[in-house]
């Protein structure tokens, strides 16, 4: 019920779970890569968490403003790397893990 709303929210909140970054450079769409789908050629998750790691700062988040970041760890693209306004794409190139970055997407 939306009458709930707000209590829930606090409760995320006073467990660290509740950070509002919709829209921003932490809010990342990523596949499982490497680490859990076969399919993969690259990690993806390790990639996210050092993304959002890095920027862990929200006033600096909201100065940067609206950006989609997309990482997929394959040319199946479950992460919709090609749609993002940064697209990350995980490639095998001779048994090792490589990245391709791609600038301008959207929705």
């Amino acid at each position: 019920h939306q009458a709930d709303l707000h209590a829930v929210w606090q409760q995320a909140s006073a467990a660290g779970l509740a950070t509002p970054n919709v829209g921003l450079l932490t809010s990342i769409i990523c596949c499982p890569g490497g680490d859990f789908c076969d399919l993969a050629n690259a990690k993806s998750i390790p990639i996210a968490t050092a993304i959002q790691q890095r920027f862990d700062d929200l006033d600096y988040l909201f100065d940067i403003g609206d950006i989609d970041l997309n990482i997929s760890g394959c040319m199946n693209a479950c992460g919709h790397h090609h749609v993002g306004h940064i697209g990350v794409l995980g490639v095998d190139r001779k048994d090792a893990e490589f990245y391709q970055v791609t600038l301008g997407g959207r929705r």
